[in-house]
């Protein structure tokens, strides 16, 4: 029989700078995100009025500033998750399956 193969683990420092990304991406996507729905619903909600054109320029204003702030941060979240996460622990392969 082997031995079984030790758990990976993630590093100390690599567990601070994935909770800082959290973090920081979270607040990002919260913040931005809240912004950017504000403009949309201020710049759509315009409805029937004599400057409903301008309501559509303010809603593609607020999807260009506020939403690449926002994809940023839901990078930055998906960034640290997979930092957080132990790498997969490797499978010892049987030599009969090798062969198969």
């Amino acid at each position: 029989m082997s031995e079984p193969l030790p758990r990976a683990t993630v590093s100390p420092g690599a567990k601070v700078v994935g909770w800082l990304m959290l973090v920081v991406g979270a607040l990002m996507t919260l913040l931005c995100g809240a912004c950017t729905l504000t403009m949309l619903v201020a710049g759509l909600g315009s409805g029937g009025r004599s400057e409903a054109g301008l309501g559509v320029v303010i809603a593609g204003m607020g999807l260009v500033i506020g939403g690449v702030p926002t994809l940023g941060g839901l990078v930055l979240i998906w960034a640290g998750w997979r930092i957080l996460r132990p790498p997969p622990t490797p499978t010892p392969r049987s030599v009969s399956k090798t062969f198969e």
